[in-house]
């Protein structure tokens, strides 16, 4: 499971697993929005957009922002 939290200002995701063990994703200033966040899983990878930054990708607990 994938949960928006604004933990800092270069955290601002967390993973839970089916355990309930909470991990903090690091984002660093890629996501600088505070907006609610939109998933969409696909294969391997989520897609995450909320509107104000650009797409973002996370796999496993590495988040991304592609090139375009």
């Amino acid at each position: 499971m994938i949960v928006r939290h604004n933990i800092s200002g270069t955290q601002k995701l967390n993973t839970i697993t089916a355990a309930g063990v909470v991990a903090s994703i690091t984002t660093g200033s890629d996501i600088a929005s505070d907006n609610r966040m939109s998933f969409t899983n696909v294969a391997d990878t989520v897609y995450c957009l909320n509107g104000s930054d650009g797409l973002g990708l996370l796999s496993g607990t590495t988040y991304t922002v592609p090139s375009t």
